[in-house]
C-alpha cells in the first residue's frame, strides 16, 4: 500500500525540510512506528513500519534530492553529515 506520492512531491520541487515534514505527517497519520531511508543503486528507498511490517513507499531520485533529504535528517539527528560508509543511529 503506497501512502505518499514521492514523484509528485519531487516534481513539485518541495524543499528537503518540507519533504521531511510530509513524510513524518504521513507516518503519524498512519501510525507508523519507523521511517526507513535506505540507499540503493537506483536511489533512496523509503519505507514505513506499519503493524510490525516494512511497507515500501518508493524511491527518491535524482541523487541531489535524496542527498538533501538525508543531510537534513542527519543534521536534525545531530549525526555526522560526512560519514557515509558506516551506519549511524540517531533520533530526531
Amino acid at each position: 500500500m503506497v501512502l505518499i506520492d514521492l514523484d509528485g512531491l519531487i516534481a513539485a520541487g518541495v524543499s528537503a525540510p518540507e519533504l521531511w515534514e510530509r513524510l513524518v505527517e504521513v507516518a503519524v497519520r498512519n501510525r507508523a512506528s519507523d521511517i526507513h531511508l535506505a540507499w540503493q543503486v537506483d536511489g533512496l528507498h523509503l519505507a514505513y513500519r506499519l503493524d510490525g511490517q516494512l511497507s515500501p513507499q518508493g524511491r527518491i531520485t535524482p541523487a541531489d534530492e535524496s542527498n538533501r533529504l538525508v543531510n537534513h535528517v542527519l543534521v536534525m539527528a545531530a549525526l555526522d553529515v560526512g560519514e557515509r560508509r558506516r551506519p549511524q543511529a540517531g533520533r530526531a
